[in-house]
């Protein structure tokens, strides 16, 4: 038999010395760190840096993404109107307020609701010189309520080119029709300096006061007024004047 090779000195297996190791281990020491990457060094900065200024990050991460999300959810399909409704006694503030979100707010089925702005749209109809009050609802996902009282008239101020409803305050706010006229409990008003009033402006307050006073006279005592009053008159200088039907002219003293 061959007999095996002595390996016990400077062969395959050799042993290093003291020295030899210590030196191995100082070169190894001394290598340049491995970079790492802006997300681990991010997560080394939360973790042993600053807790605070970590949570606020991952937090300011987590809304900036529930925004994007929320954004994109309300402008999907769910949420596009499918209904406008207008609920009023008055047919014809129906049309006003249906013109003023159409042509003036572009309001229309097949919008987001959210795009919407319930205030601004409030506002514009109450800007109409014939609603009193006003509200605005939006029903989620896709339904929009406005709500348009309409003013009362108390008379109908006649100029040489308008007939126009005024108000308790005055305001005049909407032209008259020819069935107003036939209303016998609304009076018909000349006078008050009309040429120069418009739709949205006011009686004055003095003629106003005047007018009710001895429409409330006439009221209590027609049988002192055997001819009906077809027409109060009231000038600036002449102060008010009761036009009969006959055609008899009153001045009450």
């Amino acid at each position: 038999m061959s007999s095996l090779p002595d390996m016990s000195g400077s062969g395959a297996f050799r042993r290093l010395s003291s020295s030899t190791r210590s030196q191995q281990v100082r070169k190894l020491s001394h290598r340049q760190p491995v970079p790492r990457s802006r997300f681990r060094r991010l997560l080394s900065a939360i973790s042993f840096g600053s807790p605070a200024i970590g949570v606020a990050i991952l937090t300011g991460s987590f809304l900036a993404g529930c925004a994007i999300f929320g954004h994109f959810l309300l402008q999907s399909d769910y949420f596009r109107v499918d209904q406008i409704e207008i609920v009023t006694s008055d047919a014809q503030i129906r049309e006003l307020v249906a013109k003023v979100l159409k042509d003036d707010l572009e309001i229309s089925e097949g919008m987001s609701l959210h795009s919407i702005d319930a205030d601004t749209t409030l506002a514009a109809i109450r800007n109409l010189p014939s609603v009193n009050t006003a509200d605005v609802r939006k029903l989620w996902p896709n339904h929009v309520i406005v709500f348009a009282e309409p003013r009362s008239a108390v008379g109908i101020l006649v100029t040489n080119a308008d007939s126009l409803l005024f108000d308790r305050d005055g305001l005049l706010f909407r032209r008259a029709k020819a069935s107003d006229f036939s209303d016998l409990a609304m009076p018909v008003v000349s006078g008050f300096d009309h040429e120069s009033l418009k739709l949205g402006d006011k009686i004055a307050q003095r003629p106003l006061s005047s007018l009710r006073r001895w429409a409330e006279v006439i009221d209590r005592n027609q049988t002192s007024f055997p001819d009906p009053v077809s027409e109060f008159n009231y000038g600036s200088d002449s102060g008010l004047t009761l036009v009969m039907e006959s055609g008899l002219l009153f001045a009450p003293g």
